[in-house]
C-alpha cells in the first residue's frame, strides 16, 4: 500500500509541476494576450464563447509557446480561457473586453 501511495504522490507532484499554471489574461479593445508557465508543451488554448444558447468551449490554438494572442474579440464581451497539455489543465481566467 505504501508503494501505491508514494507513486500517487509522485504523479500528483509531477502533474502540478508540468501542467500549465499562472494563466493570465491582458484584455484590450481588440485582443486578449494570454500567458502562462509550464514545462511540458505543446499546449492547447481553449475559449468559452458567449452564445444565445449553451456556451461552448472551443479550441483556439495548439502552440509550443507559453503565450497566445486572441484577436477574435468584440468590445463589451466577456470571455473565459484555459490552457491544457497532456498532463493537465490550467485554471480558468476571465477577460472583459472594454467598450469602445
Amino acid at each position: 500500500m505504501r508503494y501505491i501511495t508514494k507513486n500517487l504522490i509522485i504523479i500528483i507532484l509531477l502533474a502540478s509541476l508540468l501542467s500549465p499554471v499562472n494563466l493570465s489574461a491582458l484584455a484590450s479593445q481588440h485582443y486578449v494576450v494570454l500567458s502562462w508557465t509550464g514545462n511540458a508543451g505543446p499546449y492547447v488554448v481553449w475559449k468559452l464563447t458567449p452564445s444565445d444558447k449553451k456556451p461552448i468551449w472551443r479550441v483556439l490554438s495548439k502552440t509550443k509557446k507559453q503565450t497566445f494572442t486572441d484577436m477574435n474579440v468584440l468590445s463589451g464581451n466577456t470571455y473565459e480561457y484555459f490552457v491544457s497539455n497532456n498532463i493537465g489543465n490550467s485554471e480558468v481566467v476571465t477577460a472583459v473586453i472594454p467598450d469602445n
